[in-house]
């Protein structure tokens, strides 16, 4: 490019794609959990005491990944305390997003709401569009008795992945709770429509149209707090 005829600005047009493609995979390493440039550090031996006293970094974070796919609660509790504490989780090669969304499915597991809640909220700051977050945030926030901040997050989630029925399904529930009413109705409407096989959603709708016109609207709201917890809570 030296002895090349080419301006700055086609250089840099050249270049773009190239540097967009090495941006991408730095991002996705780091958020699938692996840490940028992990092949560049050092392990390290965390100096604690304890049973985790004089642990590699590295293969702590390797345990936590092999707790996780074996589903050893107890273990991954354990790890991701240590891990957590004083940020050693990223000098072990364990990216923001990866940490805090498994970290916030144990504790919600174990029946820690209120601290599985701050650690998904800390997942979907870092993957707003994930329509997956934002469905499991409205579950913590079910759980919780929030039900305006879960109507919010499974409202996006639908949003996100309207294809997705559990999505949908969840949101009726929230709406009934909330007093929307005529929104769930024709929510369940549109989720017959999408998929007329489904026998739990015509009958639900089936029964809701016959309690409408029984009872006016007195009835309607009685009836689809019933099915809010149907659909499920």
């Amino acid at each position: 490019l030296r002895h090349a005829r080419i301006s700055p600005l086609t250089h840099a047009a050249t270049l773009r794609p190239l540097v967009d493609a090495i941006v991408d995979r730095v991002v996705s390493a780091y958020c699938d959990g692996e840490a940028t440039g992990s092949a560049a550090l050092p392990d390290e031996v965390d100096e604690t005491e304890g049973e985790f006293a004089g642990v590699n970094l590295k293969e702590a974070g390797l345990r936590l990944k092999a707790a996780i796919e074996s589903g050893d609660q107890t273990e991954q509790l354990k790890l991701f305390a240590f891990l957590d504490e004083k940020n050693r989780y990223t000098r072990a090669r364990l990216g923001e997003y990866y940490f805090r969304k498994n970290y916030g499915l144990a504790l919600a597991a174990a029946g820690s709401a209120i601290k599985a809640l701050g650690q998904l909220e800390r997942a979907v700051a870092e993957r707003p569009d994930s329509a997956a977050m934002q469905y499991e945030l409205g579950n913590i926030h079910t759980r919780l008795q929030r039900p305006r901040e879960a109507e919010a997050s499974f409202r996006r989630a639908v949003e996100l992945d309207p294809d997705q029925t559990k999505y949908r399904q969840r949101l009726v529930a929230r709406l009934m709770d909330n007093g929307g009413y005529a929104e769930a109705v024709r929510e369940l409407k549109r989720l017959v429509a999408d998929d007329p096989s489904d026998e739990r959603a015509r009958a639900m709708l089936a029964e809701a149209r016959a309690q409408v016109e029984a009872k006016g609207g007195a009835g309607e709201g009685g009836l689809l707090r019933n099915l809010a917890k149907r659909l499920g809570n």
